[in-house]
């Protein structure tokens, strides 16, 4: 989604970075992202905050969301709210970073099992872990 362009001898970078939030959990897990929050980190300085404190993403769906066009996002910072099947809410966060010098187009945050967690723990339901890569 970069595309840059050479005027004068000075490249401008005409980027959107293009976020996707999805829930990996298995079905029986039963436990639905219900609310995320983005902050965009530009090179050229500033941020930009994004989300949706309304979700209902079970088992298998995605969500998309983006920064604003025209500035090189460096980081993005995920916080995803879910809700497991008794009710209980949990908040799980994590950062994304460009290569240096680059700019973040395609990151994925997603909620999966942290298998090697699960096994022998006193919790009533499997661990969860935030798994940020580049799509």
């Amino acid at each position: 989604m970069s595309d840059v362009k050479k005027f004068a001898g000075i490249e401008t970078f005409t980027t959107v970075c293009r976020v996707e939030v999805a829930n990996e959990t298995p079905p029986g897990y039963n436990i639905a992202i219900v609310g995320v929050g983005l902050e965009f980190t530009y090179r050229e300085g500033g941020t930009y905050t994004t989300g949706d404190p309304n979700l209902n993403l079970i088992s298998g769906e995605r969500r998309y969301f983006y920064s604003q066009v025209d500035h090189c996002v460096g980081k993005v910072y995920c916080v995803i709210r879910y809700q497991r099947v008794n009710g209980n809410i949990g908040v799980i966060d994590g950062t994304q970073e460009a290569s240096p010098g680059k700019c973040a187009e395609d990151v994925k945050f997603a909620i999966a099992p942290a298998f090697e967690s699960a096994q022998g723990s006193k919790e009533p339901f499997p661990r969860l872990q935030l798994v940020a890569k580049k799509a």
